[in-house]
């Protein structure tokens, strides 16, 4: 029964993660460890572990210290998870370093979901 349970959580998993990518308007299910809303969404253009940046549709973002990293698998991941051309969802702090404000949190998206310019 156990092996039937892990079973079915990997298919629906692997399900979310090769969905095709979704129709305007359509609602999208988030594991339960997603927020309800982000604060922004983007594709992921570069991870700069090192400085703790990110750089999402052509802006870059400090990361917190202590930023959550969740994937579609994973609740708390770590920066190696974050890879260019991820679509991502974010939460940002009220605190800003050179004027911008610091990623709080960063959520990976199905890919197909950020509309791309």
């Amino acid at each position: 029964m156990f092996r039937y349970m892990i079973a079915a959580g990997l298919l629906v998993i692997s399900a979310l993660v090769s969905a095709a990518p979704p129709k305007p308007g359509e609602v999208l299910a988030f594991p339960a460890y997603y927020p309800a809303a982000f604060e922004g969404m983007g594709t992921l253009q570069k991870v700069l572990r090192t400085s703790r940046m990110v750089q999402i549709n052509a802006t870059r973002y400090v990361l917190e210290t202590g930023v959550q990293i969740s994937t579609l698998e994973y609740e708390n991941g770590t920066l190696f998870l974050l890879k260019p051309g991820m679509d991502v969802g974010f939460l940002l702090s009220e605190k800003k370093v050179d004027g911008k404000r610091v990623i709080t949190a960063i959520y990976e998206l199905p890919a197909g979901s950020v509309p791309k310019h």
